[in-house]
């Protein structure tokens, strides 16, 4: 078997050198494998780190009142703004009970959870418009 000695030049993305490798060839690769595996658990330890940094200082920011300043270093730094709980208000169209009573007010009373249920329209809901008011 004849090995030949091929210049790195000369090799580009895409090359298939074929042929007999030489020992150092062999142990070149070997040595070029464990790196990147280095690397690429090096990258992984990394961007754990910056995960667990993150969330500490959103924990800390919490426990410390800190403001809005806050979550927007953090999104200029390429983290997540912290979350917090918000209420939104989503106006309904009216639902309408139909219940026997001798007045208004004993009919509003007679309204339960379960009657406005089961009054809610089935079908698909309205269009929604995207958006919370």
């Amino acid at each position: 078997m004849v090995s030949r000695e091929v210049p790195c030049a000369a090799l580009h993305a895409g090359t298939v050198v074929t042929g007999v490798a030489s020992p150092e060839t062999k142990d070149a690769v070997i040595v070029a494998e464990r790196l990147a595996a280095d690397r690429f658990r090096q990258q992984e330890v990394h961007a754990d780190f910056l995960a667990r940094l993150a969330e500490d200082a959103r924990q800390y920011a919490d426990e410390n009142d800190l403001c809005g300043h806050f979550d927007d270093f953090m999104e200029k730094w390429g983290f997540q703004r912290r979350e917090q709980e918000y209420e939104v208000r989503i106006d309904f169209d009216p639902v309408y009970v139909t219940v026997m009573a001798a007045s208004q007010e004993d009919a509003q009373n007679a309204v339960d959870a379960a009657a406005v249920t089961e009054a809610l329209p089935s079908g698909p809901l309205p269009e929604w418009s995207g958006s919370a008011l």
